[in-house]
């Protein structure tokens, strides 16, 4: 192998690792939360305010029972990425939406990934208050939010 075709070889290594790096949504509450998991499975807290990579004030959680219409009441601005069988957490910034992040639960299949307590129908919190505790239950991670 000469020179010149080993140093492509590296560069197409180095370029395969950015693209893939790059496909990769840092802002993922599973991952952020499993993360956390990870770290600190006794008395876990994650705090929503230094985790994500986008601007946001508020924070909402809506269940799958809330409708569009009650979804874009709260908000205050239009939402359109409306599917009713998702539980969803919705950032806002300066009255814009900044990131989405929908939960889908098959009634057959044991449920995996973030939820938030049954209970709570829908929550707005702000970034400065957005610590959750979470509890492990399988492959599922229970949020419960810290209210100060």
């Amino acid at each position: 192998m000469g020179r010149n075709e080993t140093i492509r070889n590296i560069l197409h290594s180095i370029l395969a690792i950015f693209v893939l790096a790059s496909c990769q949504n840092t802002n993922d509450i599973n991952k952020i939360v499993s993360n956390h998991w990870q770290q600190d499975s006794i008395d876990c807290i994650v705090d929503f305010s230094s985790c994500f990579s986008f601007d946001w004030d508020i924070c909402y959680y809506f269940s799958s029972k809330c409708s569009l219409e009650e979804i874009n009441k709260d908000l205050g601005i239009q939402f359109n990425e409306f599917d009713d069988t998702s539980d969803r957490m919705i950032f806002v910034h300066d009255n814009r939406i900044t990131y989405t992040q929908d939960w889908y639960y098959i009634p057959d299949k044991p449920q995996t990934g973030v939820m938030l307590d049954h209970n709570i129908r829908k929550l707005k919190i702000k970034k400065r208050n957005a610590r959750f505790r979470v509890e492990k239950k399988h492959d599922m991670y229970l949020l419960i939010p810290i209210y100060e």
